[in-house]
């Protein structure tokens, strides 16, 4: 509903998708929709231009936490100093005397490989462990073309540093 809202009443509005644990004492994780209170605390690539966004290389979400919490969540990280600008620039916006702005970046990376098509039909991309699999199964492959293996990896960010990273499947 709030996406919703927000994209009639200002042009914007997002969800996200992400997963969690199903609880404390679990492996077993769950994916939940979660709202974007603030639509303008979302930034997206815009150079993006299908209406998916499927297109997009980049978008950060970020959002203020008060000075307790990051240092609760991120013990002995740089939560930086009482929000003066610093020698790398102004960090009014991120960093405060109460708070420190976090953000999710993500990026879309791209990779040269060589795929390849083999006698039966099926594909591989050059040197990966199925390519070994089917030259041991079928010989060489018929034929091969360029291309790019996208892998979308996600920061989480303080003004300072990154604080955490994953590539996300």
């Amino acid at each position: 509903d709030t996406a919703l809202e927000h994209s009639s009443g200002c042009g914007q509005g997002y969800i996200t998708v992400d997963s969690e644990y199903a609880n404390d004492a679990t492996f077993e994780q769950e994916l939940v929709i979660r709202r974007k209170r603030n639509p303008l605390s979302v930034l997206i690539d815009p150079d993006a231009q299908e209406a998916d966004g499927s297109d997009m290389r980049f978008a950060i979400i970020s959002s203020k936490v008060p000075r307790t919490e990051f240092e609760r969540l991120f013990p002995g990280r740089e939560a930086g100093g009482d929000g003066i600008g610093t020698s790398t620039g102004d960090n009014s916006t991120w960093v405060g005397k109460d708070y420190v702005r976090i953000a999710e970046y993500y990026r879309v990376e791209h990779t040269p490989a060589k795929l390849c098509l083999f006698a039966s039909g099926a594909t591989a991309v050059d040197g990966s462990p199925d390519y070994r699999d089917l030259i041991a199964a079928e010989g060489d492959p018929i034929t091969h073309r360029q291309t790019f293996l996208r892998k979308v990896m996600w920061y989480k960010i303080s003004a300072f540093e990154v604080l955490e990273q994953a590539e996300i499947p």
